[in-house]
């Protein structure tokens, strides 16, 4: 979490406890948010992510999980 926890999109979701996340033109439902120490999340994310994550000093991360119902894949403009 770059610009840290208190943004509207942190705060929506954490209020509504489900959403949506779209990654590489395909959206999945994800749920059960919730914001925890980057520590917190060490071998549970690839290498270079982890170290975009200590080399920006984020000190806060979302956990969610992906919830039943993954939407098909949207077309992506070329």
């Amino acid at each position: 979490m770059p610009y840290g926890t208190d943004v509207d999109w942190a705060r929506n979701l954490l209020h509504a406890r489900e959403g949506v996340l779209q990654y590489q033109g395909v959206r999945y439902r994800v749920g059960s948010p919730r914001i925890v120490p980057a520590r917190e999340v060490g071998g549970d994310v690839p290498v270079p992510i982890r170290s975009l994550i200590a080399m920006s000093g984020m000190r806060h991360v979302a956990r969610l999980e992906v919830l039943p119902g993954l939407t098909p894949e949207i077309s992506l403009p070329a």
